[in-house]
């Protein structure tokens, strides 16, 4: 698998691989199937774009306002060079402005961020069909990159059994590896926490078989 530029600095290939060996042989040992999902942002976060679009309209106008009654050369040479220069200001340069990660978390409020990775984590629950599993064993490992979040999502069957708060240790060793830029390293130590408390509750039983793919899962 190629992986994309906003992932190479955290995880390669090598250590990709080995985080699905890691997977194949904890599956060996539980009937649990666990499915990684990589996203380089939970969301578009089209409000920060709007935002500083408005931000420059309102300084384009300032400086417009100041500009036009101080022009000297040929007026409307001038003024379309001005107003070519604000157009361009505020519907090139402001949408790339904004796509840039740190813009994003300056400009999101850590509420709204941890709203749209749940959103997006139970989009990928479903369409990872970690919710079609025979015994309702599933277990997604999710990890948005911008918002340095990690979320785990069990179904049925082991979310009965195991609440929510019981994974926080498997996330906290996440977030570290990804703050650290050791994300490999991170996921060694999570996946290490997740095998224990599945193997312990959710033994592999005669018959199992690997209904979901072992692979890490890279998104967008």
């Amino acid at each position: 698998m190629v992986i994309p530029q906003w992932l190479s600095t955290y995880l390669n290939s090598q250590e990709l691989l080995e985080i699905e060996k890691t997977i194949a042989e904890i599956e060996l040992k539980t009937e649990a199937e666990i499915v990684p999902v990589i996203v380089r942002s939970s969301s578009s976060y089209q409000q920060t774009r709007v935002t500083l679009m408005l931000i420059a309209a309102l300084v384009f106008l300032i400086v417009w306002d100041w500009c036009v009654p101080h022009l000297y050369w040929d007026y409307w040479y001038s003024t379309a060079v001005l107003l070519f220069l604000g157009l361009g200001f505020i519907f090139i340069g402001m949408p790339k402005l904004a796509r840039l990660n740190l813009v994003r978390r300056w400009m999101t409020v850590r509420a709204e961020e941890m709203e749209q990775c749940w959103k997006r984590a139970k989009i990928e629950f479903y369409e990872n069909r970690l919710h079609h599993t025979d015994q309702s064993v599933g277990v997604l490992i999710y990890v948005s990159m911008l918002e340095h979040v990690v979320i785990v999502m069990a179904d049925k069957k082991i979310a009965d059994q195991l609440p929510p708060d019981t994974w926080q240790s498997v996330v906290d060793k996440l977030v570290m590896g990804i703050k650290n830029q050791k994300m490999a390293d991170g996921f060694k130590k999570g996946l290490a926490e997740c095998s224990s408390l599945l193997i312990q509750h959710f033994p592999v039983k005669m018959g199992d078989v690997n209904e979901l793919s072992n692979h890490v899962v890279v998104k967008e």
